[in-house]
């Protein structure tokens, strides 16, 4: 039964990470952009969303806490500077821009955050 419980403790984070993902994905186009939401998209919002919650999934199982609040933290940073760039405008560029932030912060705090966790492994191993 606890194994039940870990595991379920386990999923919980990235599923609720990939639905707001989605939902973040979603609600961005259809109601900040105003465009119609076609099936390529749908299909791109869940590719998207299950990458990202498979990440979490792999630093949470694994007890990698730094890189997992950083990824975090740069997943919100994303969502607000796609949001932002979406509502600015930029003279038609702003969709593109939104979307690239959000994946440039995404990526950029998945490698900041496992550095930073091996950089606190090396720090551990090296003050024993």
């Amino acid at each position: 039964m606890e194994i039940k419980k870990e595991m379920g403790k386990k999923w919980l984070l990235p599923l609720v990470v990939a639905l707001l993902s989605f939902v973040l994905l979603f609600t961005a186009v259809k109601f900040v952009l105003q465009r119609e939401i076609t099936l390529q998209n749908l299909i791109a919002y869940l590719v998207f969303s299950i990458i990202v919650g498979f990440i979490i999934f792999l630093l949470n199982r694994f007890h990698l806490k730094i890189a997992l609040v950083t990824t975090i933290l740069g997943l919100t940073f994303g969502f607000i500077e796609m949001f932002r760039s979406f509502i600015k405008g930029m003279g038609g560029w702003g969709d593109l821009i939104g979307i690239l932030a959000l994946f440039m912060w995404t990526i950029a705090s998945i490698v900041l955050g496992l550095v930073l966790q091996l950089g606190y492994y090396f720090y551990n191993k090296t003050k024993k």
